[in-house]
């Protein structure tokens, strides 16, 4: 009886809730028994403007919605099945638990059972836990021309990347693309893509949705992917010259797609390899646009059919300028000995956790490490500092008690400014005696204990005059980084910053939509940026860049050691999100 009552009051909240939110987001029905949402084409809309402005896929619409490839009509509906996920929700002024209830598509009795006192009143600011919740999405009543640059909303909530159940991309024709030009983008045939999609001719349509073999695409990732020479663009012009400007580079690319073994759907290694390569093309197109010619090959190193020593022996291999490391240490330990011999730039993209590369002077380490982090913390803290006490929580690991000196020795070093405080050192058992005076107070700690962690962040959640520093292997524990009962929150410096909401991934993800009809993730940001940033550092003598995830500042000890990024965010982890430490938290 319950679940009956149940399903007739969200059905109720359902019918509601298109009134009452019809101003704000997509209408839902039932629509073949699932709850949609649903898309009414008014004049201008095509499919690749509902993509960009939903993100939902272009094969999602065509697979709930058949006989919508070629056009649609005005007044049509398209209907796409509600994502329901567990949120965190913060109570704005003037919602009530009914607003809530009536917005995720959830029974108020529901919403009470998951938030305790909940029932007595709900205040602005309070953080109510949704299971269950729908995710609602912005009305849809414009023309991708139209949409000026917005938000993506609740991006993380639904993220999707490809669909391989057919080993096919489904991609929405923009305006002034062609069959011939996506036929190169895609690298696959002309015939191919007029049997496939059916057509007469090479003439299609803007918002035409065309089917793209994704399996092809990856059967060529051995063979050279061209930078065009032909560029409309200003050539940058350094005024000091301290190394040669190359611009037409030959760069090697190490992935481990596994082709000849793949299993779709991709997982693993497989996907981190396709989100690398595919976020690394649109990076070679910006060195396009900036007038750098030059080729790229990319090798599938996980590959049974893979020969090293063929490849590393070949006369293309030996005349490279860079070479981008295998993510694996075996792999890259074979390529970082052949590029020492042979004096050839290597960059290492992803941490290794080896040292062998801190011997080759031709090495680049990209990932910032962990001594680097504990020095920017101790730089950031006294920069940032104005009057709070410092403490120090001492751990007794070695490991975390090296991090702590390289703290302090750093702090310590700065040169001293009135004001600045000096660090108090505490440990687990005393720690909170220093803050019961309601003096302002940070505390700093580099644990890796994961109850003293947890002692730590629990005690000072509470604590208004209070602020942590701490480790970004912190949010490795599900108590912390998951939803659960205690909020916590705490800084932390990290080699990269990946967020949906700041504006730099906004700016590639829609980039990345509309040209791959997928969401972004974390190591499709990595490839972009290492086709962004590490080629004008190491070409054209920028000497600091900021990518969208990445921030890079190279420094090398000595002419016989490698080269370090030493560069990091400042970060701050707030409701279960980490943003930029000066960045207002919506």
């Amino acid at each position: 009886m319950k679940k009956q009552l149940d399903r007739f009051f969200c059905i109720l909240l359902l019918f509601i809730a298109q009134l009452s939110w019809s101003q704000s987001y997509l209408p839902l029905a039932e629509y073949k028994g699932k709850t949609c949402h649903v898309i009414e084409v008014t004049q201008g809309l095509t499919l690749f403007s509902i993509v960009q402005q939903t993100g939902f896929t272009g094969d999602e619409i065509l697979k709930n919605n058949p006989g919508c490839q070629n056009e649609l009509k005005i007044g049509q509906k398209l209907y796409m099945p509600i994502v329901r996920k567990t949120i965190s929700h913060k109570v704005s002024e003037k919602e009530t638990l009914f607003a809530i209830a009536k917005r995720y598509v959830v029974s108020v009795d529901s919403l009470i059972s998951w938030n305790i006192n909940s029932d007595k009143g709900i205040q602005i600011g309070q953080i109510l836990i949704v299971k269950n919740a729908a995710v609602r999405i912005d009305l849809v009543n414009q023309s991708v021309a139209e949409v000026k640059v917005k938000n993506i909303r609740d991006t993380a909530l639904y993220q999707r990347n490809f669909d391989f159940d057919d080993t096919l991309l489904i991609h929405i024709v923009e305006q002034g693309e062609s069959l011939y030009l996506l036929s190169k983008r895609f690298m696959v045939s002309l015939e191919d893509l007029r049997t496939l999609n059916k057509l007469k001719s090479n003439q299609v349509k803007v918002g035409t949705a065309l089917k793209i073999p994704i399996n092809k695409e990856l059967d060529i990732v051995l063979g050279p992917k061209s930078i065009p020479s032909k560029v409309v663009s200003q050539p940058i012009v350094a005024t000091t010259q301290k190394k040669p400007v190359i611009r037409d580079p030959k760069i090697a690319v190490f992935l481990p797609f596994t082709v000849d073994s793949v299993k779709y759907p991709l997982n693993g290694t497989s996907k981190a390899a396709v989100e690398f390569y595919l976020g690394a093309l649109l990076g070679i197109k910006e060195l396009e646009a900036i007038g750098v010619r030059g080729e790229v090959t990319f090798y599938d190193y996980l590959s049974e059919s893979t020969n090293f020593p063929e490849i590393l022996s070949s006369s293309e291999f030996s005349e490279m300028d860079l070479v981008y490391a295998p993510f694996h240490i075996g792999p890259a330990q074979l390529v970082a000995d052949f590029c020492q011999a042979n004096k050839i730039k290597l960059i290492f993209p992803v941490n290794l956790s080896s040292n062998f590369q801190q011997t080759n002077p031709y090495a680049f380490q990209l990932t910032t490490s962990k001594v680097n982090l504990a020095i920017n913390l101790a730089n950031d803290i006294y920069e940032l500092q104005n009057g709070e006490q410092i403490i120090l929580v001492r751990s007794k690991i070695k490991a975390d008690s090296l991090l702590e000196e390289v703290f302090l020795i750093t702090y310590q070093a700065l040169s001293k400014v009135k004001g600045k405080a000096r660090i108090i050192k505490a440990n687990s058992d005393n720690f909170k005696s220093f803050s019961k005076n309601g003096i302002k107070t940070w505390y700093v700690s580099f644990q890796s204990e994961k109850d003293k962690i947890i002692r730590l962040l629990t005690y000072t959640s509470e604590l208004n005059h209070v602020k942590v520093f701490g480790l970004k292997e912190w949010l490795e524990n599900k108590e912390i980084s998951s939803t659960i009962t205690n909020v916590f929150n705490f800084n932390y410096e990290s080699p990269t910053y990946f967020n949906y909401k700041s504006e730099a991934v906004i700016s590639l993800h829609k980039k990345y939509r509309a040209t791959y009809q997928a969401d972004i993730s974390k190591i499709a940001c990595l490839g972009y940026d290492m086709f962004t940033l590490i080629p004008k550092i190491l070409f054209l003598d920028n000497s600091m860049e900021e990518g969208v995830i990445s921030r890079v500042v190279f420094s090398q000890e000595n002419v016989n050691t490698f080269t370090e990024n030493k560069a990091s965010f400042l970060l701050k982890f707030v409701e279960f999100e980490s943003y930029k430490y000066f960045d207002e938290v919506e």
